[in-house]
C-alpha cells in the first residue's frame, strides 16, 4: 500500500490492535491496556484526527497520535463496560459515552472531568442485559443526542 495511515481495530478479549501502515503490519497495543481488555468502542476527534479515543471493560483512554501512544483518562465509569463513543462534531470537548449497565456519561473539557446523564433507560430487559451500544450526537442540532439500547 502506498498511503500511510494507522487503522485500530478493537477486540473482545484481545485488546487494542495498530497497523501504522495501512493494514500491511499488525501489532497489539498492550501499554496502558490490561491483558484481556474488551475494547468495544472507538471514537475519532473529527477536528483532530490524531485524536482517538477506546473504551473498554476497563476505562476510556486517549491517543494523541494515532494510536501510538495512550493514557488512561479518570472516569466514573470504571468498574462499567464501554460500548459506545460520540464526539460533538462542532467542539470536541464534549464527549458523550454508553456503558453497560446502561448509563449516558458526558464530558465537556476533552475527558478532564465527566457527568452522569440523566436518562430513562431500562436497567432490565427480557431478553441479555441493556447497554448503550450506539451513541450519536446530531450534526445539525447539538442539544440532540441519540443513545441506542
Amino acid at each position: 500500500m502506498s498511503d500511510n495511515y494507522s487503522i485500530l481495530v478493537g477486540t473482545t478479549g484481545a485488546g487494542l490492535f495498530r497497523s501504522a501502515d495501512g493494514g500491511e503490519n499488525w501489532g497489539r497495543i498492550r501499554d496502558p491496556f490490561p491483558g484481556e481488555s474488551q475494547v468495544r468502542a472507538l471514537a475519532v476527534d473529527p477536528q483532530s484526527p490524531n485524536v482517538v479515543y477506546a473504551g473498554s471493560n476497563n476505562g476510556i483512554y486517549r491517543s494523541k497520535d494515532s494510536g501510538g501512544n495512550w493514557a488512561k483518562l479518570d472516569s466514573p465509569m470504571e468498574g462499567l463496560n464501554i460500548w459506545s463513543i460520540a464526539i460533538d462534531p462542532s467542539d470536541s470537548n464534549t464527549i458523550f459515552v454508553g456503558t453497560s449497565p446502561p448509563f449516558v456519561f458526558r464530558t465537556k473539557d476533552a475527558g478532564q472531568s465527566w457527568q452522569k446523564l440523566s436518562a430513562d433507560i431500562a436497567q432490565e430487559c427480557a431478553i441479555g442485559s441493556p447497554r448503550v451500544t450506539a451513541m450519536l450526537v446530531d450534526p445539525v442540532d447539538q442539544d440532540t443526542v441519540y443513545a441506542g439500547v
